[in-house]
């Protein structure tokens, strides 16, 4: 066998597994998705899964728009809904257009100064924003106080029982899934040429 098979073959069985075992966690940043139960629910996943905030359009389904940043934090600061501002996470910034902040839970991460998480440890994530363009810098109260958004998650290792993913998807209005089809799509194709190119 051509060794380029092989090897493509190694890395293509790996990167298989990898999205097989990555699940994906999207949460809708507006009021009307956030409820008192956040305060006492944790969100759970993985090193290797995906969080997706997404921060919709003005009148998307007949949601205001709601400008907001976010802020990674303290168990205190989450408690009390204030931030110190030091660990900003992202921006719901334009009401013209459906915006996503994503994140890959890494132990280790290439960019400096950006978050490592850690198995067992739980991290927090708060808007102190009021909601308004003039409001979007507030640091005290705000989003967090008013609809309780905020959001605690912890990193846990090995797989997220199913019963778990369900209750996230009930409780945060979100998704949690494995990879979707389209990633099973472009492995074939992925597969297809790294067969015809090398063979």
């Amino acid at each position: 066998m051509n060794p380029g098979v092989l090897y493509s073959a190694i890395w293509l069985s790996h990167f298989i597994v990898s999205a097989e075992t990555r699940a994906y966690h999207d949460v809708i940043w507006n009021s009307r998705f956030f409820n008192e139960n956040f305060k006492f629910t944790k969100m759970h996943v993985r090193l290797g899964d995906q969080l997706t905030i997404v921060c919709p359009e003005s009148y998307h389904q007949g949601m205001n728009y709601e400008y907001a940043k976010l802020y990674w934090v303290s168990e205190k600061e989450w408690e009390q809904c204030y931030t110190d501002r030091s660990q900003p996470f992202g921006v719901c910034g334009d009401e013209d257009r459906t915006e996503t902040i994503k994140l890959n839970f890494r132990s280790r991460n290439p960019i400096p100064g950006g978050m490592e998480f850690e198995v067992g440890k739980t991290y927090y994530l708060i808007s102190t924003s009021t909601g308004e363009a003039y409001g979007i810098n507030n640091v005290i109260g705000g989003l967090c106080t008013e609809h309780q958004m905020r959001i605690a998650i912890e990193i846990i290792g090995g797989q997220v029982p199913v019963q778990q993913m369900r209750y996230e998807v009930h409780e945060y209005q979100s998704l949690s899934y494995t990879a979707p089809i389209s990633s099973w799509l472009s492995l074939l194709c992925l597969a297809s040429f790294v067969l015809y190119y090398y063979v």
